[in-house]
């Protein structure tokens, strides 16, 4: 997908044609006149200027509008409309926290600098709208800085004497950061104290997993909304790195709850797997066991009672112990990351 940056703006041409020149004096006074300069139909010759990086032209994005003759020959062509050019943004690593950039040329597409030269109007090139009457009231970006360069590209080769110049106009945007916490941050952070929860429910509790398991649906569902509004590039931005942390948190307090689980009904006298048990006991010698059978399951069960009283008292143990850690280890993250 390509970066687009959407800019109401009123696009202000200048130029001198000395065809259309005459004396006041001789047509009652007349200084100025109107002309109409449109798509299909121009009264008078207007310059080729095209937005070069464009997702539109400039034809299909501003309006046709007349444009004002002096008697001197100067002509003033204002039109109101959008620019659209495809943006290589840079700052975008800080989102929602970043100031965006984005570089646009306008420039003759078709004759080079030897035939016509764009020079900046007032020394400035732009001017922005007044009494902050443009623009939306309730808008994600804002527009912050403007600075203007002429740059002039080299010849080609078969054409040494012919250079190409443009305007290069560095448009600077700041996003509204405020409702990415109130919407994102701190729902991700309340997510993820929610599957910590799950620290204080007893194991033998059938809904402690499905509390972790629906805080990360929760999360990842969340992170897809956002990730829309993103472009599909290779930079990580702080926003993944916080989502990544995020969700790695809630899959620890799933894997800790599915350990503690295991643990509480574990009546075994180790963790050694039971197919590895097998093969050891494959290999002893067989004894004749003196205890009748009705004793040797009382023993056996007595036993698994004692194992599990041992394993019932580590799962509580780390339950304690992820109560504190992994709050702690949580606001760290956020420290690092932001």
């Amino acid at each position: 997908t390509m970066s687009i940056a959407d800019i109401y703006v009123w696009f202000h041409e200048k130029w001198y044609d000395p065809r259309l020149t005459w004396n006041p004096d001789d047509y009652g006074g007349v200084e100025q006149i109107w002309f109409w300069i449109g798509d299909d139909k121009s009264e008078i010759w207007t310059p080729d200027i095209e937005l070069w990086n464009q997702e539109s032209s400039l034809s299909e994005s501003l309006s046709n509008e007349y444009a004002v003759v002096k008697f001197d020959g100067h002509i003033l062509w204002s039109r109101a409309g959008h620019l659209r050019p495809v943006c290589n943004f840079e700052g975008l690593t800080k989102f929602p926290f970043d100031t965006l950039s984005c570089v646009i040329e306008i420039g003759s597409w078709v004759y080079s600098g030897k035939y016509l030269r764009p020079t900046l109007m007032d020394e400035t090139g732009f001017t922005f709208g007044a009494r902050g009457i443009t623009g939306e009231a309730y808008a994600e970006f804002k527009l912050t800085d403007v600075s203007t360069e002429v740059h002039v590209y080299p010849p080609f080769p078969l054409s040494p004497e012919e250079d190409w110049p443009a305007i290069l106009y560095t448009i600077t945007f700041s996003r509204a950061w405020q409702p990415y916490i109130r919407g994102y941050l701190l729902l991700q952070i309340i997510l993820n104290l929610t599957a910590m929860a799950c620290f204080w429910l007893p194991p033998h509790c059938g809904e402690r997993m499905l509390l972790g398991m629906t805080s990360l649906l929760a999360s990842v569902t969340s992170d897809l909304v956002v990730s829309e509004k993103l472009p599909s590039v290779n930079e990580v931005t702080s926003f993944d790195n916080f989502s990544i942390m995020s969700r790695i948190f809630i899959a620890l307090v799933l894997f800790e709850t599915a350990m503690v689980i295991y643990f509480y009904y574990l009546t075994a006298d180790s963790l050694t797997p039971r197919w590895i048990a097998w093969m050891i006991k494959k290999k002893e010698t067989h004894k004749p066991n003196p205890r009748s059978n009705a004793k040797q399951k009382s023993f056996l069960h007595l036993k698994e009672m004692q194992n599990n009283i041992f394993w019932q008292k580590l799962s509580r143990n780390i339950d304690e112990f992820s109560r504190v850690a992994f709050p702690v280890g949580y606001a760290i993250g956020i420290g690092v990351i932001t």
